[in-house]
């Protein structure tokens, strides 16, 4: 029996190191997520926003393209004339100013995936570029994926903004009110202590509206294992929110779309942009403080 038992945990040890590109990823997880935040970084407002966009403007979602997939590269070429046709628009507050991917960015956490999405976002801002939207830049959360193979030092080295715990705020002119936007690392499925303190101390002081980015969702459609499973973790979160003027939280991780609203604010799943070839464009108001969300679009 004692050699049976050897012999399976042999193999199944073998199957989870050499399947997919994923190595033996439950035992090289990477840090936990109290070890990855210590402070909440506070970043410049986008130039791309910035008095140049007055108070009405779009921006571009993606979540969960794992790049390193061997479907990574499926027609590309079409979210490209997707883009390059709204960089058009003859409504010029749905032109994207900057883009926001919620996370799995890597598929393996490997340095030559980090690559292939960098490729990807400068491309991007170089059409941005040329139809006159200068500093286009993509912000980024950490999922799951992103930590397999002790992929946080890969991300961190090479994923804008090397961060995972970050806000910023944006005022598209002078006399907008403003709105603060709040990237958050639930990558291991869990805020953790340090960053939910964190947070609700940041978000008391900050009166004004707000859209959250997180790769793990609040709710699922009941679906735990693809949600933030600690009940009392998730209901702070959700009671924050309320209390705070969170107008939007966006979410990936569980490649399907699905929209919640909670009354004061509206949870947005988005689907994979790799698996569902789907994005979302989100429309903000900063003077009234509103959000719209254009779902579900598709190349």
């Amino acid at each position: 029996m004692k050699k049976l038992f050897y012999t399976l945990l042999v193999l199944f040890l073998s199957l989870m190191t050499f399947s997919c590109n994923m190595g033996a990823y439950w035992f090289v997880f990477g840090q936990d997520v109290e070890d990855r935040v210590s402070s909440l970084k506070v970043l410049d407002s986008p130039s791309s926003v910035t008095g140049t966009t007055g108070s009405v403007y779009s921006i571009l979602v993606i979540t969960d393209p794992h790049f390193g997939s061997d479907r990574a590269d499926q027609d590309i070429e079409a979210f490209y004339e997707w883009f390059d046709s709204q960089l058009k628009n003859s409504d010029e507050t749905l032109r994207p100013r900057f883009m926001i991917c919620l996370g799995d960015i890597l598929d393996g956490g490997h340095k030559g995936e980090a690559d292939d999405f960098n490729e990807f976002a400068d491309t991007l801002a170089q059409m941005a570029s040329a139809a006159g939207i200068s500093g286009f830049t993509t912000y980024s959360i950490l999922g799951n994926h992103d930590l397999y193979n002790y992929g946080w030092d890969v991300w961190k080295e090479n994923i804008n903004p090397g961060t995972s715990f970050y806000k910023f705020t944006t005022h598209g002119s002078a006399s907008d009110k403003g709105m603060s936007w709040y990237f958050l690392d639930t990558a291991n499925g869990t805020l953790g202590d340090r960053q939910l303190e964190l947070l609700q101390e940041e978000m008391e002081e900050d009166s004004l509206p707000k859209i959250v980015s997180m790769h793990y969702p609040l709710y699922c459609g009941g679906i735990i294992q693809l949600s933030i499973q600690n009940a009392l973790e998730r209901n702070t979160l959700m009671s924050l929110f309320a209390k705070n003027n969170v107008k939007l939280v966006m979410e990936g991780h569980a490649h399907r779309s699905k929209h919640y609203d909670s009354g004061s604010f509206e949870e947005h799943l988005i689907s994979s942009f790799l698996y569902s070839r789907a994005f979302s464009l989100i429309t903000v108001d900063e003077n009234s403080g509103s959000v719209l969300s254009h779902p579900d679009l598709e190349y």
